[in-house]
Order: C-alpha cells, then sequence, then structure tokens
C-alpha cells in the first residue's frame, strides 16, 4: 500500500497509529530505509588513509537507539595501477553497535565470469581487508548483514587501501550502501511468524 510523504507525516503525528506491514513510500522504498547512493562516479583519493566512498553531502546515516537493521550494499570501484587490498570499515559517532556482515569480494570487468572472490566477516566498525591483493579494472564489494545499535548516532562506510593505488580511482555510478529498520535491538521476527 504506496502512501506519499505528506500522508505519512500526518500520520505520524497520530501517537496510537501503527505502520501495516508492507507499506511502503515514495513507489516502493519501505519505511525505515535509509541509503547512501552514488548518482555518478565519485573520485576517490589516492592513499592509504580511510576515507568515505560516497559524496561528502551523502556520506552519512543516523540511526535510532537500540534498534536492529539489515544492512545491504554494493560498493563498485575502479583499481587503480598499483597492487593492493581493500579494507572496508564503518566509522560511528554517539553508538556503538554489534553486528555481523559478510563481505564478499571480486574483481571484474563487465561480462567476465568471476572465478575467484574473497568473503570476510565484518564483527565490528574496525575496518577489515576484504580481498587479496589486487590491480585491474575494478573491484566489487557486495555487502549484506545486521547492525544492531545502542544508542542514537551515526555511522560512515569507509574503504582504506593498503598501499597507494594510483591511477584514476573512483566509485562507480549506482554503487549503495543501504540500512533498513527492522525493529528494536531485541527483535526475533518480523511479520507473520510463530
Amino acid at each position: 500500500m504506496p502512501i506519499n510523504h505528506n500522508t505519512l507525516t500526518a500520520l505520524r503525528s497520530q501517537s496510537d497509529w501503527k505502520m501495516p506491514p508492507g507499506m511502503t513510500i515514495n513507489g516502493g522504498i519501505p519505511l525505515g530505509a535509509q541509503g547512501l547512493y552514488a548518482a555518478s562516479a565519485v573520485t576517490l583519493t589516492n592513499g592509504t588513509s580511510a576515507q568515505a566512498p560516497f559524496t561528502s553531502v551523502a556520506d552519512t546515516l543516523s540511526l535510532e537507539a537500540k534498534t536492529t537493521y539489515r544492512v545491504k550494499g554494493l560498493l563498485v570501484t575502479t583499481l587503480g595501477t598499483t597492487s593492493h587490498t581493500t579494507s572496508f570499515g564503518i566509522a560511528v559517532s554517539g553508538t556503538t553497535f554489534t553486528n555481523f556482515l559478510l563481505l564478499l569480494s571480486f574483481n571484474s570487468s563487465n561480462g567476465t565470469t568471476v572465478t575467484a572472490q574473497s568473503s570476510r566477516l565484518l564483527e565490528s566498525g574496525t575496518a577489515v581487508s576484504v580481498g587479496t591483493s589486487l590491480t585491474g579494472t575494478r573491484e566489487v564489494l557486495a555487502i549484506d548483514g545486521i547492525l544492531v545499535t545502542n544508542a542514537a548516532g551515526t555511522i560512515t562506510p569507509q574503504l582504506t587501501y593498503s598501499a597507494d593505488p594510483t591511477g584514476a580511482l573512483s566509485l562507480t555510478a549506482g554503487s549503495f550502501f543501504e540500512v533498513y529498520k527492522i525493529g528494536k535491538s531485541t527483535v526475533v521476527g518480523t511479520g507473520l511468524y510463530s
């Protein structure tokens, strides 16, 4: 049942109103969804310092206290010419969280069959290396998992390179990082379950 922003604002002002399961806004975005999106290529910095891969006007998400979020993302970056490994992490401010994010990384170009991939489990915001040393066309990083906050705050996805990749680095248009609010930090199921 889609609704528009004005209707949502009016309904939220009613303290006894509850969102029916499956309701969406803006033509299909689930309520409680937030995301960072690369509408066009975003230039990345050569070097080994942690950097937010999305544009500086939209690189941080605000999260509520004691809330469980589903996390999904697909970061596609150009690789540069110097062999390096890429690490993915989440910078936090005002909150701490527990999470289990599966990071799947591979090197590919358009239409190429992927024969080698690397996966890692990220259990805190601290960056972890997500692959082996790479050079080539592009690196694809798929992110999927759960994040549970203890306090309200912000998160910023970050990439860090083990060596200066050199060359024209960028986050490719169409890349995204999304969080979907599932429920309280104690949630054990949603929808019709038994």
